[in-house]
């Protein structure tokens, strides 16, 4: 990133001073520096779904998030992954998510366990009655709601 500042710096002073040496593109490899992943442990998710709960005043809001961060969780799946799931995504009897359209535009599908089948199902059954007449297919209501 130095380099880059210099080489700037250097094509404004070779307007002035032709005698100016410009670093060449490429001289140093630049490397992205990741941020490493931070791991929830299991006592921080349930605490963070906890928290969902008790602080959506909102009840399908309140469901929605709890659930959506468990399934995070559970799966490992990305956010853009799981909020583009739909009712039909999920495999009932074979315990599988269909993953649609996911980095590179590929599609998966992902075994989940059978308390995170349990845990989706509570929450369709929540959201449906909560919510009887949804205006899209999504799995999860990520919409402003006024049912308290």
């Amino acid at each position: 990133m130095r380099l880059l500042v210099v080489r700037g710096f250097a094509r404004y002073l070779a307007g002035i001073d032709p005698r100016t040496e410009v670093p060449p593109t490429g001289l140093i490899r630049l490397r992205q520096q990741r941020r490493p992943p931070f791991i929830y442990t299991d006592e921080q998710v349930l605490a963070l779904m906890e928290r969902a709960r008790a602080a959506i005043r909102q009840r399908l809001a309140a469901a929605t998030y709890e659930t959506l961060i468990g399934l995070l969780a559970a799966t490992g799946m990305r956010i853009s992954e799981a909020i583009k799931l739909d009712d039909a995504d999920i495999d009932w009897q074979q315990g599988v998510l269909l993953v649609r359209e996911s980095k590179f535009n590929e599609s998966r599908y992902l075994p989940v366990h059978a308390s995170t089948l349990d845990a989706l199902e509570r929450y369709a059954h929540q959201r449906d009655r909560l919510c009887p007449e949804p205006t899209r297919a999504e799995l999860f209501h990520l919409a402003p709601t006024t049912t308290a």
